[in-house]
């Protein structure tokens, strides 16, 4: 997902920012960064201060020719991996009931 990497000196950059803060009450806030097709805004943030310093840009081209179809997955958060139909684990004890089998 190309839209939501996140560096990992962006995210220490902004988890200092955080813990820095005199007070954020209440925040919801994305770590993404700026990223070409980013899908959120953090402008209700902007108070903290903190702006990414990295973008994925640099790794679009290799990721898409490496990755068959679109590297974004689309139309979820989470790209392809938002797609694949969820199944239970084998051999981890799950029991799945299914009615009319024994």
């Amino acid at each position: 997902m190309l839209s939501t990497w996140l560096s990992p000196r962006d995210f220490l950059s902004l988890v200092r920012r955080l813990l820095e803060a005199p007070a954020i009450g209440y925040l919801v806030m994305y770590g993404a960064l700026a990223n070409r097709d980013a899908w959120w805004s953090n402008a209700h943030a902007n108070f903290l201060g903190w702006q990414p310093m990295d973008s994925s840009e640099p790794f679009r081209q290799a990721i898409e020719r490496r990755e068959p179809g679109p590297a974004e997955g689309g139309t979820y958060q989470g790209g392809r991996l938002a797609t694949v139909k969820a199944r239970p684990p084998r051999g981890l004890g799950f029991v799945v009931h299914r009615p009319g089998r024994q």
